[in-house]
């Protein structure tokens, strides 16, 4: 019976990922949820707390915000995103053919 249970969600969420709308909707859900939250009055301050929390890595000289942290990240994964999508049109997409 778990089992069932278990194959019956990932399969959800397998297909809740391939569908390009769905987790599109998620995504701009979450984000306006977190806009909302960071500029209510009772929540704002507890994101710049958050943001200002420091994480360290031992032994070297990086020490930066949470927020510094996300900003870092978040700029790697994107560009790295935007690189594998463009090289895939310039390759087998519909840049690969320059007509």
């Amino acid at each position: 019976m778990m089992a069932t249970s278990k194959r019956g969600t990932w399969a959800t969420i397998r297909r809740i990922a391939a569908s390009d709308r769905i987790s599109g909707l998620i995504m701009l859900g979450f984000a306006l949820a977190g806009l909302l939250l960071a500029n209510l009055p009772f929540t704002a301050h507890a994101f710049e707390q958050l943001e200002n929390f420091r994480i360290a890595i031992p032994h070297t000289n990086i020490d930066m915000g949470l927020g510094h942290w996300v900003q870092d990240g978040l700029l790697t994964v994107f560009f790295l995103t935007v690189g594998l999508e463009l090289k895939q049109e310039l390759t087998t997409g519909s840049l690969s053919n320059p007509k």
